[in-house]
Parts: C-alpha cells; sequence; structure tokens
C-alpha cells in the first residue's frame, strides 16, 4: 500500500496538488516581508530554507515523476535564486548567499530521495 502511494497513477493528483500548496506556501513565506519564526536561535532560517526547498523538491519530483529529474532539479535551483533575488525589494528582507546555499542543499537531498522512491518503485512494477 505504502509503495503505490508515491508512484500510482491514482495519487497523482494528489501530489500535484500538494505540490501546488507547497509551492504557494513557499512564496508566501519566502516573500512576505515579516514571516513567522515558531523557533528563533541564531541561523534557524538555514534550516527553514533546507527543510522548505527540500521538501518542495521532493514533493516536486514525486508529483511530476515522468520530468527528467535535471528539469526539476534546474527549476527548483532557479527558483531560489529568483527568491533571493527578489528578496532584496521585500522590506525586511534580503539576499542571502548563505540562504542559497541552503536552498541549494535542500534541492539536492529532496531531488536525490524522491528519484531513489521513483526509481525502486517503477524497479518493482517491472518485476
Amino acid at each position: 500500500m505504502l509503495k503505490s502511494i508515491f508512484t500510482s497513477e491514482t495519487y497523482q493528483s494528489y501530489w500535484k496538488l500538494l505540490f501546488w500548496i507547497i509551492l504557494a506556501a513557499l512564496l508566501y513565506l519566502t516573500l512576505t516581508p515579516k514571516p513567522p519564526q515558531p523557533i528563533s536561535f541564531h541561523n534557524i532560517d538555514k534550516l527553514y530554507h533546507f527543510a522548505a526547498f527540500g521538501g518542495f523538491t521532493f514533493v516536486f519530483g514525486i508529483a511530476f515523476s515522468k520530468i527528467s529529474y535535471w528539469y526539476i532539479l534546474l527549476v527548483s535551483i532557479l527558483l531560489g535564486i529568483a527568491i533571493e533575488v527578489v528578496q532584496i525589494y521585500v522590506p525586511n528582507r534580503g539576499f542571502s548567499i548563505a540562504d542559497m546555499l541552503a536552498d541549494f542543499i535542500g534541492v539536492i537531498v529532496g531531488i536525490i530521495i524522491s528519484r531513489a522512491i521513483v526509481k525502486k518503485q517503477s524497479s518493482n512494477k517491472n518485476r
């Protein structure tokens, strides 16, 4: 049962809906002048960036598993860069190379996990 949740055609529409919800939340939280910070300690935002982009890319990879993972990787990385550039113009926000690095690491982890799941599931289907 759990296996089919990731790659079954039945669940693809749910994964795509989740992708759009996460993208909207990601854009809101990264482009809002004063986003909520449930936990506050030095550089916690780097963990938030890692988790947000890792989760986004993971869901992107599952929801659109038929798309080349290079395309998903490129779009996710460019999204992180674009957000950092736009933050220059958002009050109380700013451009940060460290944030982009955290985004990038999250993207890499998200794509690795999603591709491993998709690859394993498709090899199980072919048996």
